[in-house]
């Protein structure tokens, strides 16, 4: 038996899926977050490794960046 997976979750439940989207909305707003997301883009970017599908994504630890994970 395949195992479910969220996408599946949210399509059987779409109130869900509302509360989901509407706590997303907030959270992509929080301008700490904004900064660290274009601070990593810029490093992407910098390190040439923004959009060329390797599959991953820089990281921060602390206040530093770190390295590279697996994109989520």
């Amino acid at each position: 038996m395949k195992k479910k997976t969220r996408a599946d979750y949210y399509k059987e439940n779409p109130e869900s899926y509302a509360k989901k989207k509407k706590y997303d909305s907030k959270l992509e707003k929080r301008t700490d977050l904004a900064k660290k997301r274009v601070e990593l883009n810029a490093y992407n970017r910098k390190k040439k490794t923004y959009g060329n599908g390797d599959g991953l994504d820089a990281i921060h630890k602390g206040k530093k960046i770190v390295g590279y994970a697996k994109a989520s």
